[in-house]
């Protein structure tokens, strides 16, 4: 069974997105799997990638940004 699911990635904040959908995570390490996936063309009339970007694998730390005083 495959399973599809949306998200964004950002470089920046993006107020368009503010109570719409939920943060769930940050970016710690890969920068460079995000570069190239910046780099593919986008469909002007979609606004989608014009080939299907797909991450197989991914590394979940710990919570690297916990608050330290908790």
């Amino acid at each position: 069974m495959f399973v599809k699911s949306q998200f964004m990635i950002t470089y920046a904040k993006h107020p368009t997105l503010d109570l719409k959908h939920t943060v769930f995570g940050k970016i710690i390490d890969g920068e460079e799997t995000l570069d190239a996936m910046e780099k593919v063309l986008i469909d002007p009339k979609s606004y989608r990638p014009t080939i299907d970007i797909r991450l197989k694998t991914c590394t979940i730390h710990a919570n690297p940004i916990a608050d330290e005083s908790s």
